[in-house]
């Protein structure tokens, strides 16, 4: 049964819900609209960070490189390196210690000139292939260092271009001087070409870590950033990071993303998600990667989020709350005029006469003057409907009742015809007074519903008749549970399927055997009959299925003969009683035979314990 809503709750829950899905749409859009803000101002907070470090990294890097170019350009500084270090290792005629240190001298006049205005270093180093190197720095000095000797050595061979080394320590270099010997460098090193396209020497610029990366110490940026430099081997070079961390998947992670952006989620090892961020420097294979952790980086919208969904549901409760008095107020006279309606009485003509009702909504008060008429000529065509349902159940009971008694007594006949043939007086004597009581039982009218014992008792007188006829040949069995036998069944249920199992069962040879079996269901008690006859055919099973569908729509009756009541005429009768559809079940048994179940409502008339 659906659910009753009273009339205010209704228009209180129809204006609540559609004015709450009206300021739901808007407040989601404002707040989809306000989020994807918050979120572009994230990433973009994301992109300005790696640019201001990819801007002040470049820069050192471009004045390491613009070092090294001026050198590498400048023919004079090369042609007397060479001539010095020539000098130093007795490759050249004339060397005296004069002439040795007036080559060293002008060189480092040539090196510092050149690099005015370029900005310090922390050294340049000039290297000779195969001859030595010459430091410029603050001990400028010779040295017979071979570049076969250096890590970067390899690296250079396979670059025509540059190549920047990573952080590294050099302690000698250190030991030297007053510097920390635990300080970094990084160094950027060029070859320059002769004129034939070999390598006459190599340029390194070494810059002091701490200069190059001390951008990342003067931003004033959120610590749950990190901020991780990676060469062009994708390991880390940034200060107090191990080359032990995997920072190359990241990468590896963003470059196959086919992503137009460069900020991309990261299902780490923890699994929770990072956010990476992606910046490769102008010029140089360097990379600037920023990971985050999405929940700390998405915090500021998180709760952004809670406060606008408080102010939602402040909004949303001020909708409901105007809601509810627009309510009231239009529900009130209707619910004024439904209670009036609810305490009328139909068999009372002047329940609503008598009443009277006034509201300020003319459409409620034509209503109401519409009810009063409508009730009084509801309650005449009640009255008549009455009348005419009483008498139209009392002409079908009439009808069946026609049926029922000739149909009973020829199939009595029959048998009393069949004793007399055979000479039995005494069976002949016992079955007419048999047959007097089952007469007297079923042409009553006055109890049409019988208890089912009764019913019971004139079953079995009716099977002791048929024994008169059959003799050994027939057998039966009764299965009725005690707590049945006060229910209220039609008059000759039981006997009116008993009389159709014998009638089947005998179309065969005999023995027959006849079970009676009663029992109960669902608030619904079915009594089943089994034969061992032939059992039906299925085109009787169908026309039989047909027929008690037209009975459960309420447009048929048993026909009018003396050819047998008949199961139809059985379930008719029930439905008339029950006012409810009966139950039919007809299936041939697995063996042989056939079972007939039949049932209705159970209706008790006296008191019983079950």
């Amino acid at each position: 049964m659906k659910k009753q809503w009273k009339i205010k709750n209704l228009i209180t829950l129809t204006l609540a819900l559609m004015s709450t899905m009206i300021a739901s749409i808007f407040l989601a859009f404002i707040a989809n609209w306000q989020l994807s803000l918050q979120e572009e101002s994230l990433y973009r907070d994301l992109d300005q960070l790696s640019d201001t470090i990819n801007y002040n990294i470049t820069s050192e890097f471009d004045k390491m490189n613009q070092a090294s170019l001026s050198i590498l350009y400048s023919n004079t500084i090369r042609e007397n390196f060479h001539t010095y270090v020539g000098l130093r290792n007795g490759n050249l005629e004339s060397r005296s210690d004069n002439t040795l240190y007036d080559s060293a001298n002008r060189l480092n006049d040539m090196v510092h000139t050149i690099l005015t205005g370029q900005g310090a270093f922390s050294k340049i180093v000039l290297y000779d292939p195969t001859l030595g190197a010459y430091t410029f720095g603050p001990n400028t000095a010779y040295s017979s260092t071979s570049i076969i000797d250096k890590s970067w050595h390899q690296a250079i061979l396979g670059n025509s271009g540059r190549i920047i080394t990573a952080p590294y320590k050099d302690v000698a270099f250190s030991s030297e001087t007053t510097y920390n010997i635990d300080r970094e460098y990084i160094s950027l090193i060029r070859p320059y070409y002769s004129e034939y396209n070999t390598i006459e020497g190599y340029v390194e610029i070494v810059q002091n870590y701490d200069i190059l990366f001390n951008v990342l110490k003067s931003i004033n940026y959120d610590p749950i950033y990190k901020i991780v430099i990676l060469d062009q081997n994708n390991q880390a070079v940034s200060k107090g990071e191990t080359t032990s961390h995997n920072y190359e998947q990241y990468v590896d992670y963003i470059m196959a993303s086919n992503s137009d952006n460069a900020t991309i989620e990261y299902m780490n090892n923890q699994q929770t998600t990072d956010i990476l961020h992606l910046k490769f420097f102008d010029d140089y294979d360097y990379k600037c990667l920023i990971i985050v952790d999405k929940k700390q980086l998405f915090q500021p919208i998180y709760a952004y989020l809670i406060n606008f969904i408080l102010l939602s549901l402040v909004i949303i409760s001020s909708v409901i709350l105007i809601s509810l008095f627009i309510s009231r107020a239009i529900a009130q006279p209707i619910y004024h005029l439904y209670t009036m309606i609810k305490s009328a009485d139909i068999t009372d003509e002047h329940s609503l006469v008598d009443a009277s009702i006034t509201t300020n909504i003319l459409e409620l008060n034509a209503l109401w003057i519409a009810l009063v008429t409508s009730h009084s000529k509801l309650r005449n065509s009640m009255n008549q409907l009455i009348m005419l349902e009483q008498r139209e159940v009392q002409s079908k009971m009439i009808a069946l009742q026609s049926q029922m008694n000739p149909h009973f007594l020829y199939n009595s006949l029959s048998v009393l015809d069949s004793i007399i043939d055979e000479e039995r007086n005494e069976d002949a004597k016992a079955f007419c007074q048999n047959l007097s009581s089952m007469l007297r039982y079923a042409s009553s009218t006055e109890a049409p519903m019988v208890y089912l014992e009764e019913e019971l008792e004139h079953t079995h007188s009716y099977l002791e008749c048929m024994g008169y006829r059959y003799g050994d040949d027939l057998s039966y069995d009764f299965d009725i549970p005690d707590f049945m036998l006060n229910f209220k069944v039609p008059k000759l249920t039981a006997q009116a399927l008993v009389e159709n199992a014998i009638k089947y069962a005998t179309l065969k040879r005999a023995p027959w055997h006849i079970s009676i079996r009663a029992y109960t269901q669902d608030h619904h008690w079915f009594i089943e009959v089994s034969d061992n006859g032939y059992g039906f055919n299925d085109q009787v099973i169908i026309a039989l299925d047909t027929k008690l569908d037209l009975i459960k729509n309420d447009s048929f009756m048993p026909h009018l003969s003396l050819d047998g009541m008949g199961l139809m005429n059985l379930l008719y009768r029930i439905k008339l009683h029950s006012k409810a559809n009966p139950y039919l079940a007809i299936e041939n048994l697995p063996t042989q035979g056939c079972q007939v179940t039949i049932g209705g409502i159970i209706i008790y008339e006296k008191n019983t314990e079950d």
